[in-house]
C-alpha cells in the first residue's frame, strides 16, 4: 500500500500525510507555511458519557448544545454520528 503525502511545490515545506492535522501561518507575501500541528481526540457520544459518570448516551443528547456542551465542542460527522472534542469532558466537569 502507497502512502499518500501531499506534494507542495515550496522546497521549504515539508511532505505530510494527507491525513496530519495542519496549522497555516500566513506570511508577509500572501503565501502560507504549512506545518504540523496538534492532532485533536474526539469521542463517541458513548464514550463520552462514560468519561462523565453518565449511565447512558440519552444524558448526552440531551446536554447537547447548551452552556454544559456546546456546539463548538461537538462534531457532526455524518448522518446521526456525533464526536465530541476530548477536552469537552473538562468543560462538562466544570459546570
Amino acid at each position: 500500500m502507497r502512502k499518500a503525502t501531499a506534494t507542495l511545490e515550496s522546497p521549504n515545506q515539508p511532505l505530510l500525510p494527507l491525513w496530519t492535522p495542519t496549522v497555516q501561518i500566513p506570511q508577509g507575501d500572501g503565501s502560507v507555511l504549512v506545518k504540523p500541528g496538534r492532532p485533536v481526540q474526539r469521542l463517541t457520544v458513548l464514550q463520552f458519557a462514560g468519561a462523565v459518570g453518565f449511565a447512558s448516551r440519552t444524558s448526552v443528547y440531551d446536554r447537547l448544545g447548551t452552556e454544559e456542551l456546546p456546539e463548538r465542542l461537538i462534531e457532526r460527522v455524518g448522518a446521526g454520528k456525533i464526536l465530541i472534542r476530548a477536552d469537552a469532558v473538562a468543560h462538562f466537569r466544570s459546570y
